[in-house]
């Protein structure tokens, strides 16, 4: 019974260190700092040189503005620009300065916003953009959607970001990123008639 019991304990006393030593193991393995940020649990907002009072209103450091606190109106919306697409699939982004009345023809979006030496498109009708964000109750959107379980599944799926600035030079963004699940419900039928919009003038 002695041995038995001693044999038993033995036994016990193994698995747990086997345990222990499989746990260690694992964790040398994981960068969990990496791993939380692509689960989103320790997002890291991009810090921006502080671009002063006078150029926030600059489409070129429009990502250098302050962020929106408060709520808004459609109408408050003075410039917008999106960006979506896939790895396989990137589409070409939109920016148009809804205050000055231009589309911007073939943007480039960098880290601190929209290249201003690109061409630039004069038009009289922006007011039916903001018709398209009422439509679409946009500022009712999520600012983030995301189905991201891995490195895996992002790095095969997509992103969408959509950026707006309100009147006061604060801005707001709404974006997602991963494979299903990453936009609300109407956000292709906004894209789509965006992208009409956008051709209608451009290709004229």
């Amino acid at each position: 019974m002695k041995r038995l019991y001693v044999l038993v304990m033995t036994t016990v006393a193994c698995i747990v260190l086997a345990s222990c030593e499989s746990d260690d193991q694992v964790t040398t393995y994981i960068n969990i700092e990496a791993t939380e940020k692509m689960l989103n649990m320790d997002k890291e907002e991009p810090q921006y040189s502080d671009v002063g009072d006078a150029d926030i209103f600059d489409f070129a450091y429009i990502k250098g503005a302050p962020k929106a606190e408060d709520d808004y109106d459609v109408d408050d919306i003075i410039k917008m620009y999106a960006s979506t697409g896939s790895f396989d699939d990137p589409q070409p982004p939109i920016a148009i300065d809804i205050e000055n009345n231009e589309i911007y023809v073939e943007p480039n979006i960098g880290r601190y916003g929209v290249d201003r030496e690109k061409e630039r498109k004069q038009v009289n009708d922006t007011d039916r953009v903001l018709e398209l964000f009422e439509r679409y109750d946009v500022l009712e959107w999520q600012n983030y959607y995301s189905d991201v379980k891995d490195y895996h599944s992002y790095e095969d799926g997509g992103s969408w970001s959509l950026v707006v600035q309100y009147e006061d030079g604060t801005i707001e963004e709404f974006r997602g990123e991963g494979t299903t699940d990453i936009t609300p419900d109407n956000y292709s039928d906004f894209m789509s008639d965006l992208k009409s919009y956008v051709a209608e003038h451009i290709d004229d």
